[in-house]
Parts: C-alpha cells; sequence; structure tokens
C-alpha cells in the first residue's frame, strides 16, 4: 500500500525487512522487482524477476511481472517469449499455439490480442493489455468496468507504468475520480 500512495522509500524499508525476516523467500525478491517497476526502474526490476527466476523458472509472479516490464520497455521480441512462457506454465495451450503459429514481426502483437481475447484475464489485467496494444477507449471501459467492482488492483493505478504510458486522458472520467483520488476511492 505504501507503494501505492507514492512513498516508495517506505515501502523499500518495509520490504527490505521482510528480506530481512525471509532471505530465501522469491515472492519477497520478486516484489522488490515490482516496486522497481513501479518506480520506473525497468533494469532494476528486470534484474530482480531474472534473479528469481534462475532459482526457480515456474515462479509464476516473477514471469508475468517480468513481461510487463519488458513490454512497457517495448522490448517486444523479450515480452513475447516471456508471455509465451506463461502460456506454457498456465497450461494455455490453445493460445499458445496460435502464438506461435504467427509471423515473427507479428508475434508481440498477436500474443497479446490472443490473451485479451482469451477471456481468462481479469479486467485489471485486460485493461493492461489493452493499453499496450495502444486500444485506449477499451482500456479505459476496463478500467471503468475494474473501478465499478472496486477492485484493490485501482489503489495502484496512478502509478503503474503501462496507463502512464498509454496516455489515458479519459481515465478520471471512465472511474469517477482523480488518478491522485483513486487510492482512497478503492479502498474507502
Amino acid at each position: 500500500m505504501l507503494a501505492c500512495r507514492g512513498d516508495f522509500a517506505s515501502a523499500d524499508e518495509h520490504i527490505r525487512k521482510a528480506q530481512s525476516l525471509d532471505p530465501l523467500s522469491l515472492i519477497i525478491r520478486t516484489n522488490i522487482g515490482w516496486l522497481h517497476y513501479f518506480q520506473k526502474n525497468y533494469a532494476n526490476a528486470e534484474e530482480a524477476y531474472q534473479e528469481v527466476l534462475k532459482i526457480d523458472p515456474g515462479v509464476l509472479p516473477a514471469r508475468q511481472k517480468l513481461w510487463i516490464t519488458y513490454a512497457v520497455e517495448e522490448k517486444t521480441e523479450q515480452a513475447a517469449a516471456e508471455l509465451e512462457n506463461l502460456m506454457r506454465l498456465f497450461g494455455h495451450e490453445n493460445l499458445l499455439h496460435k502464438a506461435e503459429s504467427a509471423k515473427p514481426a507479428n508475434r508481440y502483437q498477436v500474443d497479446v490480442q490472443t490473451y485479451v481475447e482469451s477471456g481468462t484475464l481479469s479486467r485489471h489485467e485486460k485493461a493492461r493489455y489493452l493499453a499496450l496494444l495502444g486500444r485506449k477507449p477499451e482500456a479505459v471501459h476496463a478500467l471503468g468496468e475494474t473501478a465499478a467492482q472496486r477492485s484493490p488492483w485501482m489503489v495502484c493505478l496512478r502509478i503503474e507504468p503501462v496507463f502512464d504510458q498509454a496516455n489515458l486522458p479519459e481515465l478520471p472520467k471512465a472511474v469517477g475520480e482523480s488518478r491522485g483520488g483513486i487510492a482512497a476511492a478503492a479502498v474507502g
């Protein structure tokens, strides 16, 4: 919650304390990467996720966060490869087959679009994927649905790099709050 309020220093302090209590936790290590991601320090985020995946390549949260980090950085080949790894690990063979049949130049777009159409994503994740595809009106609509459900993910909306990059001016109206006030609305 501290990071979602933009208090990265306190969030970092707390996560480092947690790591000192459980230095082997791959989830804590993944969350250190997530904190870097929210601060738009993508190189450190990637490094944190990759360290986790060296220890255990099947840690889904690290893979999920790594692909999003690659996507935000517009490293589309790496993003597509990680998204396909997720398809394998989640057992989404039908999605993987469709992705693998795409031409290399279209692989990233097809991978992301395949997941959007799959029906397996939460509304928040769907909004994120749509924003990455540049489909702003649909992303805003999905975020409006997320807000209507009072999803806990809304508390992180104002620091989410995907939505910053997508430049969604319609967003405050769609979710009924200014981006700065969304955290209070979602929690309250």
